[in-house]
């Protein structure tokens, strides 16, 4: 019998070293990859395109005890490409499905967006979160 628990020791002992080692590095591998979009980022030029705003959503992630939401906003420009940048709340709250204007990214940074339009109604819908 105690040759048994022993065995059965080591080996659960081993299995939580394996599933240690696996959380670790995925958690590693994520942080590098994190860090390297932050410099991509970066390093991207500022770039100011005439855009429309095509669609808008938002994914809520969570349970009963703690939610989260993103707010996301996909961009057209004249050729026909489209980006979809994350946006704060209050960034998404004041845009509109088919507001045209000028957009303001860097790399896959949101930056800001002013409204053009017909009625020449200008506004500027800035990121604030300090980037």
């Amino acid at each position: 019998m105690p040759k048994a628990f022993a065995i059965f020791f080591v080996l659960m002992l081993g299995i939580i070293a394996c599933v240690f080692v696996v959380v670790l590095s995925a958690i590693v591998r994520q942080s590098s990859r994190n860090r390297a979009v932050q410099r991509a980022n970066a390093a991207s030029p500022q770039l100011n395109r005439p855009a429309r705003v095509v669609s808008k959503r938002a994914g809520v992630t969570g349970n009963e005890n703690s939610t989260r939401t993103s707010y996301f906003a996909t961009f057209e420009f004249p050729g026909g490409a489209r980006e979809e940048f994350p946006l704060e709340g209050q960034q998404y709250g004041l845009l509109s499905e088919g507001d045209t204007g000028t957009l303001t990214s860097q790399g896959t940074w949101f930056q800001s967006f002013t409204r053009t339009g017909p009625l020449g109604s200008g506004g500027t819908i800035q990121d604030r979160s300090g980037f």
